[in-house]
């Protein structure tokens, strides 16, 4: 068996449209999820940090889709995606326009809605987590002396409980962007990466050459890049964090 160059490839992987295609899209599923998780999950955050019956149920509730595996929730959602489903129905009574035969997983823009949903479905729970953790557990006297001062709580949130939580923010951030890179499970069940290569993540691509094409030396160096590109990311993201710290 020829032995693979991992310096050629490397040059013959950057100039693969498909690779770069894949990158890109993986970058925009990253950037539109985490972002979404990140709002959601802010707002359910600040909404459970302030005391009212039945939280910790309402806490438990929201915690649950974190706790589903990945391959359970990618066929749950193969099956309400699918024409005529659940989410057909929805939207028909919703909106009084026939949704009915929506063919979601067919169409590559309607089927990256379908998995970003469904990211956001599972996902989130670990953003109001980390960003809830961080809302309780903020210093009491500023948050008091700005009620004293009438600022609003809206004042409140955006110029002391925001600045105050910065590094969490960056911390869960990166974490999340990094699992939503490896995103596989539910885009295998779901779309398989189709329809043809409309929603073929970097995850997708590797697997599908080295896998199923059976060229391992290529879809190891796919994967080497995709490891660079995100220690230079997180060590980017990372870096402020960790300045702030030793001062």
């Amino acid at each position: 068996m020829a032995k693979f160059d991992f310096g050629s490839g490397f040059l013959t992987i950057l100039q693969d449209s498909r690779f770069l295609m894949a990158l890109g899209r993986t970058a925009m599923f990253v950037g539109l999820a985490v972002a979404a998780e990140f709002l959601i999950g802010l707002y359910l955050a600040n909404l459970v940090s302030k005391s009212f019956r039945g939280k910790k149920v309402v806490f438990s509730v929201f915690l649950l889709p974190m706790f589903v595996m990945p391959l359970i929730v990618g066929y749950t959602f193969w099956m309400i995606f699918q024409p005529s489903g659940p989410i057909d129905h929805v939207l028909t009574l919703a909106t009084g326009i026939d949704f009915m035969s929506t063919f979601w997983l067919s169409n590559g823009i309607l089927a990256w809605i379908a998995l970003i949903a469904t990211d956001i479905w599972h996902w989130t729970p670990f953003m109001f987590l980390i960003l809830y953790s961080g809302l309780v557990s903020l210093p009491e006297n500023p948050i008091s002396a700005a009620k004293v001062l009438g600022a609003s709580n809206w004042q409140i949130f955006k110029d002391i409980k925001i600045p105050m939580l910065r590094n969490i923010i960056i911390i869960a951030l990166v974490i999340r962007a990094m699992e939503a890179m490896k995103l596989f499970d539910e885009l295998y069940l779901m779309t398989g990466g189709g329809p043809g290569f409309d929603t073929e993540t970097i995850s997708m691509y590797t697997f599908t050459t080295a896998i199923t094409t059976a060229r391992i030396g290529y879809g190891s160096t796919a994967a080497i890049i995709v490891l660079l590109i995100s220690l230079v990311l997180i060590i980017t993201a990372v870096r402020p964090v960790l300045l702030v710290r030793e001062k």
